[in-house]
């Protein structure tokens, strides 16, 4: 059976996380092994250890500051954390970096998902969300200047070359029989190979 490293790409609250937990919840139901990595987990980490708190704003800071050391930087150190790994899918959520799309595309088996949403509707996600300090009572201007920042412009480039796109714009079971729809018809498939 061929190993899937599957990268998930989309603008915030555009559906990466609930993209994963779906096809996680597919996998599983085939009998199929399913890790998840995020691209944040590393930023997470830095910014607790250091004591600076958490929010969308430290992290794409954080981000910056380890292109610093290369714009490969933070793809290098997710890299090292999965490319021993021994399930049958790895997932790997939020691709926004021209060099995590190269790291992805370097695996046999790498391939990639951009999960497409309206930005209103995103912007209300986001705010419902909470998953960050400042989310609560998010102001459209400020969703504006996060949507923009340095760590999203590659987003819709990265998505253009996608091998797959899912829209997110209608109700979460529209959503949930597209991403079973991909699931059955091109992600399981590429399993049975090899």
């Amino acid at each position: 059976m061929a190993k899937l490293i599957l990268g998930l790409v989309a603008k915030p609250s555009g559906g990466k996380e609930s993209t994963g937990n779906l096809i996680e919840f597919y996998a599983r139901a085939g009998g199929l092994t399913v890790s998840k990595h995020r691209f944040s987990d590393i930023l997470n980490e830095t910014l607790t250890a250091w004591g600076i708190p958490i929010h969308r704003e430290n992290l794409q800071l954080m981000a910056r500051v380890m292109k610093a050391f290369g714009d490969d930087t933070l793809s290098k150190a997710v890299r090292a954390r999965f490319e021993h790994d021994l399930a049958d899918i790895v997932i790997v959520d939020g691709m926004r970096w021209l060099a995590d799309e190269v790291m992805i595309r370097s695996f046999p088996h790498g391939h990639f998902i951009f999960v497409d949403a309206k930005q209103e509707l995103r912007f209300e996600r986001e705010k419902n969300r909470k998953r960050h300090a400042g989310d609560a009572g998010l102001a459209w201007e400020e969703f504006l200047r996060r949507d923009d920042a340095e760590n999203e412009i590659y987003v819709p480039e990265i998505g253009a070359r996608a091998d797959w796109r899912l829209d997110n714009n209608g109700t979460f079971d529209e959503f949930s029989a597209a991403t079973a729809n991909l699931w059955r018809e091109s992600l399981a498939p590429l399993l049975r190979t090899d």
